[in-house]
């Protein structure tokens, strides 16, 4: 899709990885200005320390996967790309996991 606008593949990769940069900096405003006001009304604090505890693993999520959208506009050897990929996904399993402890921490360590 993109192929017809930028021909050269390394601005091609750059142009989706600022695009997935501004898009999560777009949500990131979004959830700051409306999502944080909406739970500053609850009775509770949950909701405010579980989207603390949550927001940057969730960005670091989406901005691996954007990076990973970017490399695939790179022709690469089959099997770079496969290394690239596997350390990629291996970073978001981390994240995952990051993200699944802030979760469970504020439920169950931080009331």
């Amino acid at each position: 899709m993109l192929e017809q606008y930028v021909a050269n593949d390394y601005l091609r990769a750059f142009v989706i990885l600022v695009i997935v940069f501004l898009i999560i900096k777009g949500i990131v405003f979004i959830f700051e200005k409306y999502v944080k006001i909406l739970t500053r009304k609850t009775k509770t604090d949950l909701d405010d320390k579980l989207l603390e505890s949550t927001s940057r693993p969730i960005t670091a999520i989406a901005f691996l996967v954007g990076v990973r959208m970017a490399i695939n506009e790179i022709l690469l050897r089959p099997e770079v790309n496969v290394l690239i990929s596997k350390i990629i996904y291996s970073i978001i399993i981390v994240f995952v996991g990051l993200l699944i402890y802030g979760v469970l921490n504020t439920i169950f360590f931080v009331s």
